[in-house]
């Protein structure tokens, strides 16, 4: 971490990357302050930067004059005039914001066209999320996150505010460009719908590979329809990820892991929260495809909790185990992945 009266030391033309911590003085010292460094420091390729004066067009000019620059992070949203200036900046690929909860963005008369921008990160409220895309477009974007938090003490929101900022988005980006998506929603919520409802919007996106959704706090239920929905929507999936700290109702059964296995053919790794164990002659059993058609490549599955319900028969979790092998024979280690360690068969037949 630099303060600005400890930099021109540092300044080498081998500098690659920096985190910088600018303190007090002004928007014109700190540009300064990046002036020194960009011309000392011409190849910098990656800089986190944090300021307690916030963003403005100085600064910013200052960073979208670095030649090399590729990975950029800020403390926050910047003014449109000033995101533009990095915007049309071809050697940028990647760029986080740490906190866009500042006043949300005024409509602009033309959306700020993202050229080449590859990776954007993004934490702040719905209403600054969905002002920040409504007004801007990201033609070959691949990685997003965003996360949400809490909006001002007095406002109640919900996880279904998730929903116009979805929709948003979607007319935010080239639909065949994005491959991964991360979401975490990071405060309570008085809904707890379906997860399918809430992803409505990007169900359409094509060439999604990787899908993950985190929340601290049970704010949606976790269905099979919603694994269903997601596997007929993504069949280019290799990682999906619906593992949360919370123990979501209802269980999953292994329907949904049916699913990903029949319509996902590329899955590589997958984490649930909870999966009921299915009791013999209660719950159907899908059984996996003939044998002359190519092992799915799946490697590592992860469940947070199985749960046996009371009328499963001795020895369910090991018929669980085997349906498990059969269905994904690459699984790594022969085992699957759970909160309380890897469940295995051993050669005893005992499920260790």
């Amino acid at each position: 971490m630099l303060q600005d009266s400890s930099l021109s030391p540092l300044f080498t033309p081998s500098l690659r990357a920096a985190s910088i911590k600018l303190r007090g003085g002004d928007h014109l010292q700190n540009a300064e302050s990046l002036r020194r460094l960009r011309e000392s420091s011409p190849f910098l390729q990656i800089i986190t930067l944090n300021t307690d004066l916030g963003m403005d067009v100085p600064l910013v000019r200052e960073l979208a004059s670095f030649n090399c620059l590729r990975e950029i992070r800020l403390p926050s949203l910047p003014p449109p005039e000033a995101f533009q200036r990095l915007a049309v900046r071809p050697n940028l690929a990647s760029l986080t914001l740490c906190d866009a909860a500042a006043s949300p963005w005024t409509v602009l008369s033309q959306r700020i066209l993202v050229h080449h921008l590859l990776k954007l990160e993004v934490c702040g409220t719905s209403q600054c999320l969905a002002s920040f895309l409504s007004t801007t477009h990201f033609d070959v974007l691949k990685t997003v996150r965003f996360s949400f938090n809490a909006t001002e003490v007095h406002t109640r929101i919900t996880i279904t505010d998730i929903i116009p900022v979805l929709e948003t988005f979607r007319g935010a980006i080239s639909s065949g460009s994005l491959q991964s998506l991360t979401l975490t929603w990071l405060d309570d919520s008085q809904d707890q719908p379906p997860l399918r409802d809430i992803l409505v919007p990007i169900l359409s996106l094509p060439a999604i590979q990787s899908f993950s959704f985190l929340s601290l706090v049970d704010v949606v239920r976790q269905e099979d329809e919603d694994v269903k929905a997601f596997a007929h929507a993504w069949p280019r999936l290799e990682s999906l990820s619906l593992y949360s700290r919370f123990i979501p109702t209802p269980t999953l059964s292994i329907a949904a892991v049916h699913d990903l296995y029949m319509h996902c053919p590329n899955l590589k790794e997958v984490s649930l929260t909870r999966l009921q164990c299915p009791a013999i002659g209660v719950h159907a059993i899908l059984a996996p495809r003939p044998d002359h058609v190519p092992p799915h490549p799946l490697k590592s599955l992860f469940i947070g909790q199985v749960v046996c319900p009371p009328s499963a028969a001795e020895g369910a979790m090991e018929g669980l185990l085997r349906y498990f092998f059969d269905l994904f024979p690459r699984l790594a280690y022969r085992a699957v992945k759970t909160r309380s360690g890897p469940l295995r068969i051993p050669t005893s037949g005992a499920c260790a």
